[in-house]
């Protein structure tokens, strides 16, 4: 795994918008005149769409536009087919659906806009009603409105004022279309925010291209405030208008779940190994959890090492999702070369409730995901069925345990799980054989990475000045050595979980 690649997941949206945008003006161009006339608009368009198509994922489309930047005249119009012919199959398997609102009582206006903005990326809803309009607004991620100002004795500037005074819907880009040329009424739909105004009758060529240019510009926008920059996931920003969304459009009886994710001894990573590491394994964390989630689940970054996923689903069925995931995470190797470690994650579900906000589903989460901390982490609790919390485990490495006796002190027993070899859960803490020949070092270090945050107390075969030092030098948590291990260690070890 490399470093993070912060503006991985929004450079890919961005140039599938840049692209779309040049290709479909390509191929208004070519179907505009004859193929001569236009070359030389043909070659800037290839020109910018090789700069466009840097990434693996268009590669094939950066190859087209090449050989349409340096076609001679009489080959271009062919060289151009080429290129729009390769893009359909590479956009279509790319590109997400947009989708166009169309505010127009006029169903011959409709029928045209229709004619222009279905297919591709694109999808049109038409509503002859600024209120339906509203409606459609809340429960849909429209991405443009087309909006006439005639509605009888309605008037569309009076929707185009609510529109751009919603928080909600201030940011979706409104096109003007309409027969009223006055110089006033231009002034006064741009001064409530419309972002273009086009008299009818209108260019379908022209409209066309100025839909594509204002939804490429909003879908930078989005990816700007909708996505978190270092891990690729939604932003707490884009989490609050998906969780809007997906509320708003929730019938009654469907299901909507929220969990919580809290990786586990985050802090531990951060302060071993540095900031910019425990980044990495954040954007990698990141990457696990989305691959995992289906696609109408949406995973989201809450705050530091915290992560929210919304999933249409019982709190039943997230649950087992969710395990899903923490088991995929503790598959994972999180690092680099030498540097690997093994990390979990705790994480509380509840069922969404009707009419909750995200705070108060949250807020209600969080409890559970303590509850599951509580129980020693590395786990996934729900809220009706909440589980005990269980003991701290204390893990023994295999062929010193006959010989420290741990397994068979009731003290002990009676506070903790005592294991001699491999578990599925973290350890809270992990006792170590320093024999005489071993690199102390080495030991730690592995036992560190293999056990990411777990109190480390080392038992010491032969406690010479050096070997002490060497010891001291690991960090470890506390040693004895194994002449006092029958008395020191039980106290030591409580100790320590007393401090969890």
């Amino acid at each position: 795994m490399g470093a993070p690649s912060s503006l991985r997941t929004m450079d890919a949206g961005l140039a599938r918008s840049a692209i779309s945008l040049k290709l479909q003006t390509l191929a208004a161009l070519r179907d505009a005149g004859a193929s001569r006339d236009k070359a030389p608009s043909f070659r800037r368009l290839a020109r910018s769409l090789v700069q466009s198509a840097k990434s693996p994922e268009f590669d094939s489309l950066a190859g087209y536009a090449e050989r349409v930047a340096t076609a001679g005249d009489l080959e271009i119009g062919q060289r151009v087919d080429d290129l729009l012919g390769a893009s359909r199959a590479v956009l279509e398997s790319s590109e997400p659906t947009r989708e166009v609102l169309v505010v127009e009582d006029d169903p011959c206006t409709t029928f045209l806009l229709q004619a222009i903005l279905d297919g591709g990326d694109r999808r049109m809803i038409a509503t002859q009603s600024p209120r339906e309009a509203e409606q459609l607004m809340r429960e849909r991620p429209i991405s443009l409105v087309i909006l006439d100002l005639a509605f009888g004795a309605s008037d569309g500037r009076d929707f185009l004022d609510r529109l751009k005074s919603n928080p909600d819907s201030r940011d979706v880009p409104v096109i003007v279309v309409s027969s009223n040329g006055a110089l006033l009424t231009k002034t006064e739909c741009f001064a409530l925010g419309a972002d273009a105004y086009i008299e009818k009758p209108f260019d379908l060529e022209l409209l066309s291209a100025v839909v594509s240019s204002k939804i490429s510009s909003h879908a930078v926008t989005q990816e700007a405030v909708h996505k978190d920059a270092l891990t690729g996931a939604l932003s707490r920003a884009g989490l609050v208008a998906t969780f809007e969304r997906m509320s708003r459009a929730r019938g009654r009886g469907e299901d909507l779940s929220l969990a919580l994710i809290d990786l586990d001894r985050f802090k531990w990573v951060n302060d071993n190994f540095g900031h910019l590491f425990g980044d990495s394994v954040l954007f990698e964390l990141s990457r696990v959890l989305c691959s995992v989630f289906r696609d109408s689940d949406c995973v989201a970054r809450w705050g530091g090492e915290e992560f929210v996923v919304l999933l249409r689903a019982s709190d039943f069925a997230a649950t087992i999702s969710t395990r899903r995931a923490l088991q995929a995470v503790r598959n994972t190797r999180f690092g680099e070369r030498e540097r690997l470690l093994r990390l979990s994650f705790s994480a509380g579900v509840v069922a969404v409730r009707w009419n909750e906000s995200l705070d108060s589903a949250v807020s209600r989460a969080d409890v559970v995901l303590y509850s599951a901390k509580q129980a020693g982490r590395n786990r996934v609790l729900a809220e009706d069925a909440p589980a005990l919390a269980a003991k701290p485990k204390v893990l023994v490495v295999p062929f010193a345990q006959p010989m420290l006796g741990l397994s068979s002190d009731p003290e002990l027993n009676a506070m903790a799980e005592i294991h001699g070899g491999p578990i599925g859960e973290a350890p809270a803490v992990v006792i170590v054989f320093v024999e005489s020949e071993v690199d102390v070092e080495k030991l730690i270090d592995r036992t560190r990475f293999e056990h990411p945050g777990a109190a480390i107390v080392a038992v010491i075969d032969e406690p010479t000045p050096r070997r002490i030092s060497e010891v001291l030098a690991a960090e470890v948590e506390d040693f004895v050595s194994l002449e006092r291990a029958a008395v020191e260690l039980t106290p030591r070890i409580q100790k320590l979980l007393r401090r969890r």
